[in-house]
């Protein structure tokens, strides 16, 4: 993860320069598919794809991606 650290820096400010926050905004828990050796893998039965990286994102209005951190674990 501490790898990765710089790009992901990288894309969180690239996805805040062009927007900014209006009134209505959420939190979505979003599940990418992914079958590796990661120790943060989470399994969600209720999903179509069970196992994966889970995101927490920060959406706007129209859907757009603001923020996102990736859950590691207990946080």
């Amino acid at each position: 993860m501490t790898k990765l650290r710089p790009l992901l820096k990288l894309l969180k400010r690239l996805f805040q320069d062009p927007m900014v926050p209006g009134a209505f905004v959420c939190i979505e828990e979003t599940l990418v598919p992914f079958r590796s050796r990661l120790k943060f893998i989470q399994y969600i039965a209720s999903k179509r794809h069970k196992f994966g990286t889970k995101l927490l994102k920060l959406c706007l209005e129209g859907g757009y991606t603001y923020g996102f951190n990736i859950y590691c674990g207990k946080e």
